[in-house]
């Protein structure tokens, strides 16, 4: 048995030299593109990602101002009416202790 490939130059396959060299120069072409396609996916998702740390950051910060308010509101409500305040606190507290106590 003789390899007909062992004589042929290299890169030479029964004529289809030239075809094995377009194929090598579409890959190249082709992973270019792929490497551009994904360096823009990579932006995009880059910035999607500022995007959204932005907006979290903001209603973060609203939620923050709101529990502020609500402090200040029951702040408030307590140094008003401290007998109120007191008559309620120690009535959710006997609701939870009974509630507590059925487990």
């Amino acid at each position: 048995m003789t390899d007909t490939k062992r004589n042929e130059p290299h890169g030479y396959a029964g004529g289809r030299g030239g075809a094995t060299a377009e194929a090598v120069a579409e890959l190249r072409e082709c992973g270019e593109h792929i490497g551009q396609a994904g360096a823009i996916a990579a932006e995009a998702a880059t910035e999607r990602f500022r995007d959204m740390k932005e907006m979290t950051s903001a209603k973060l910060e609203h939620g923050w101002e709101k529990v502020k308010c609500w402090e200040q509101s029951f702040e408030g409500q307590i140094s008003e009416h401290p007998l109120r305040s007191v008559l309620v606190a120690t009535g959710v507290g006997v609701v939870l202790g009974l509630l507590w106590r059925r487990k």
